[in-house]
């Protein structure tokens, strides 16, 4: 029933159809656990701007399918915060696809936008399409784009066959200074496990297996991966997180989680954001909660 009901609101957000009577007066009789669930599946799938769109054009037919919802405030804040987020995000990353499209162009490459950002000027609101990396195609200039990109300074990728990787903002370059000196007014050495940065005091060749324990014995982490964000919470340290092209999945997961407010960046200092403590009994129910979900599932799938 709820996946019938998340279809329709999709449906709705993507102008493939127009919402009727019917389907109003069915969303009408959700409860608030109905809706936070709608709203979890609709993040999990990276689809939430699209939701958002959906109640909207549902609203301007026939009015909020919320209305009698009163434990959905928060819920409705909440999806109107990711989706100017996502907004923002989007605008950022095209941004960075038209720097350098130019950049190659002026220097004699013809480029092909590819899937995603392609995909995403067929939304009826392009800047709702959850965003991602970017996928280019460089025709016969491949080897000439590569060297193009590191002569930017940027490191490339290039072990995998005929298909190269770079991260334009993949590294903590742009918050390097802010990140210092919050180290140095609070008398810590910056580490960083897994991951080369120049600028760190210390820099450790860890693997996978006991790259937790770093975290855990962590003051408080920085970071800007989906899986630096997750061992913070399995570990239970203060953290901040900077957004970047991974932004749709790592504040999708800062959502379910309740702590979209560990974003520093985008007007929020490093300091002010680590200055406030993370409300670890809220983050350990929805863990807790996820955990027996996932069992759940699992269990449901064996005794197939």
């Amino acid at each position: 029933m709820l996946e019938n009901r998340l279809v329709c609101i999709l449906a709705c957000g993507l102008q493939i159809r127009m919402v009727t009577k019917s389907d109003y007066d069915d969303l009408c009789g959700c409860s608030s656990d109905d809706w936070q669930k709608l709203f979890e599946i609709a993040l999990k799938h990276n689809v939430g701007g699209v939701f958002y769109d959906g109640l909207q054009s549902i609203y301007s037919c026939f009015g909020d399918p919320l209305k009698d919802c009163g434990e959905c405030k928060k819920l409705k804040a909440t999806l109107l915060h990711t989706t100017l987020r996502l907004e923002q995000l989007n605008r950022k990353q095209t941004l960075t696809l038209r720097r350098m499209g130019t950049y190659l162009g002026d220097n004699g490459c013809t480029m092909m936008v590819m899937k995603g950002q392609a995909c995403g000027l067929f939304y009826p609101n392009p800047l709702h399409r959850s965003v991602g990396d970017i996928d280019f195609y460089l025709f016969e200039d491949y080897e000439r784009g590569n060297e193009l990109v590191r002569n930017l300074g940027i490191h490339v990728d290039d072990s995998w066959y005929k298909h190269s990787e770079f991260s334009i903002d993949g590294k903590f370059e742009e918050s390097a200074e802010e990140i210092k000196t919050y180290a140095r007014s609070h008398g810590l050495k910056i580490v960083s496990p897994g991951f080369y940065q120049k600028w760190a005091d210390v820099n450790v060749n860890v693997d996978p297996v006991n790259l937790l324990s770093w975290f855990k014995g962590a003051e408080c982490v920085v970071t800007n991966t989906f899986h630096g964000c997750v061992m913070s919470i399995i570990s239970g340290t203060e953290m901040a997180v900077r957004l970047r092209g991974n932004a749709n999945k790592l504040l999708n997961l800062m959502t379910e989680y309740e702590i979209v407010d560990r974003e520093f960046g985008n007007g929020n200092s490093l300091e002010s954001v680590l200055d406030k403590k993370i409300d670890w009994t809220v983050v350990n129910e929805q863990v807790k909660y996820r955990r027996a979900q996932s069992m759940d599932y699992l269990k449901r799938m064996i005794a197939k």
